[in-house]
């Protein structure tokens, strides 16, 4: 077992006089990481309980999130999919705290490509999507009934309830 200065806890495999195999890395804020390492950093498969109570759980790369993983926030998001060099890139599923549930392409954590996001009232927006806006052609299905299909440009709701866009949120490293 190693503790620093610093308040840095490992338990786990050394080779060459440096972490590197299956561990436990408890960081000074609390976070806590169990998996692969290699050179000291998170690298294959791992899984991290953060203080504030968001988890990750999925690969890394260079001490980043990268491949599949699945992240849940105490705040009820919750994303499934590919990440980048610790971005939400690719393909994913996002739950929203507030149930609405996103189904597409992202790029730097944010929609965009195609998806399809569906609210808690039943309304959807299906289609085009720009650095997390609907931009573009796509299909919008509201609750009544109505549908709207063609060009979005960066609609603005004009109600709560029928808002067309969601932002993704910052997540945790």
């Amino acid at each position: 077992m190693l503790t620093t200065e610093d308040g840095l806890i490992y338990e786990g495999l050394w080779a060459a006089g440096q972490i590197e195999g299956t561990g436990k890395l408890i960081q000074p804020n609390g976070d806590i990481y169990e998996g692969d390492l290699v050179a000291g950093q998170r690298q294959g498969q791992g899984r991290v309980i953060y203080a504030n109570g968001d988890t990750y759980e999925g690969g890394f790369e260079a001490d980043k999130r990268h491949g599949q993983g699945e992240f849940k926030g105490a705040d009820g998001y919750h994303y499934t999919g590919n990440w980048v060099a610790g971005h939400i890139e690719g393909t994913g599923t996002v739950t929203y705290p507030d149930g609405s549930v996103y189904v597409g392409q992202f790029r730097e954590d944010l929609a965009d490509g195609t998806g399809k996001i569906t609210y808690p009232d039943g309304s959807t927006y299906e289609g085009e999507w720009q650095a997390g806006v609907i931009e573009g052609t796509g299909t919008a299905t509201f609750a009544n009934g109505l549908t709207y299909v063609g060009q979005f440009t960066r609609p603005q709701p004009r109600q709560r309830r029928h808002e067309l866009f969601h932002r993704s949120r910052r997540l945790p490293l």
